[in-house]
């Protein structure tokens, strides 16, 4: 009895997913696991007006405070930390110790968020996308033959 080897979707679909989760989370993960902490202060949001649709949007970014070695630097949180931190708040910062201008608020919105976003719809269209083709009627047939 010989057997046919079939094209299983699964062995496209699951690289396809790892491959996406290595380019968008993989990065993410080494800068948390890479990256020293501290602690910093929220001092002000700055807010960016997009007037280019038809209603006018306004962000705002919070800007926070932070020292290393004597040394006070600052970068900006995320968008989604807006409704999240207020003035004067203390925060967890990542920073890269070769350059502490390469920082970031470490959160579950400022951190993970932004990549999140994007990543999660699009893991779900792919789904989607590969699950089209099931068929009870295809699957009971199959079982059928074993």
């Amino acid at each position: 009895m010989t057997r046919s080897i079939e094209f299983n979707k699964y062995w496209v679909y699951f690289p396809l997913i790892c491959l996406l989760l290595g380019l968008t989370i993989g990065p993410k993960i080494m800068k948390a696991i890479n990256y020293s902490k501290t602690q910093g202060v929220v001092r002000h949001f700055r807010y960016f007006e997009n007037k280019g649709s038809q209603r006018p949007r306004t962000t705002w970014y919070p800007l926070v405070d932070f020292k290393v070695n004597d040394v006070q630097y600052s970068c900006y949180g995320s968008k989604y930390q807006h409704e999240e931190l207020f003035m004067n708040d203390t925060v967890t910062v990542l920073y890269n110790k070769a350059d502490p201008n390469d920082a970031y608020v470490y959160s579950a919105l400022g951190f993970w968020a932004p990549t999140l976003v994007y990543l999660v719809p699009l893991v779900l269209v792919i789904s989607l996308l590969f699950g089209l083709d099931y068929s009870p009627k295809k699957s009971a047939s199959r079982l059928n033959s074993i």
